[in-house]
């Protein structure tokens, strides 16, 4: 017996039988909540160069994939959906690691990190704080001072786990992060 998830929540009931592409489909139960002694679990795979998010049913020693979708396309959407504009603008690259790029004004010579001014510091702090959060990150930021009309120039490269991405709180605080750095 195969078991196969579909999202169509309240379109079938249990027990009926349809067709879909030329296979016949029995509904044998409909799953309101996550059964007793199985866990979800995500994580992101990577196949032909493409990041993907791959949802697992577990029980056990038994897995069961139920979902797999395109990471980068369901990274923005998600971004977009609880408005985090400043990673939309920073995403880069997303891999099992995110990369998010933000950048302003001509490159210069990059000031050592005794000369950064307290934004560029306080930048830097609360990047590695999101970072142990979210397990792994790697910030890398070059500052090159202030052009004639005083904004700032700068280069930052951050990476973050994609799938800690995912999660609201941390994806919150890292936009907001990059929200103060301009």
């Amino acid at each position: 017996e195969e078991t196969y998830f579909v999202d169509e929540y309240g379109k079938r009931k249990k027990g009926e039988v349809y067709e879909e592409e030329g296979v016949e489909y029995e509904v044998s139960e409909i799953l309101e909540e996550l059964p007793k002694n199985k866990k979800l679990f995500a994580h992101i795979e990577m196949e032909s160069g493409r990041a993907y998010l791959v949802g697992e049913l577990r029980e056990g020693d038994k897995n069961l994939e139920i979902l797999r979708l395109p990471a980068a396309s369901l990274l923005l959407a998600y971004f977009k959906k609880h408005r985090l504009h400043h990673l939309i603008e920073a995403l880069k690259n997303v891999g099992t690691a995110t990369e998010l790029v933000k950048q302003r004004g001509q490159e210069g010579k990059p000031y050592p990190f005794e000369k950064l001014p307290n934004v560029a510091r306080r930048f830097l702090r609360e990047a590695k704080k999101v970072e142990k959060e979210a397990g792994f990150g790697r910030v890398a930021l070059a500052y090159f001072g202030e052009n004639k009309d005083g904004d700032a120039r700068f280069r930052v490269s951050w990476l973050l786990p994609t799938i800690a991405l995912f999660e609201i709180d941390i994806a919150e605080k890292a936009d907001k992060i990059l929200a103060a750095f301009k």
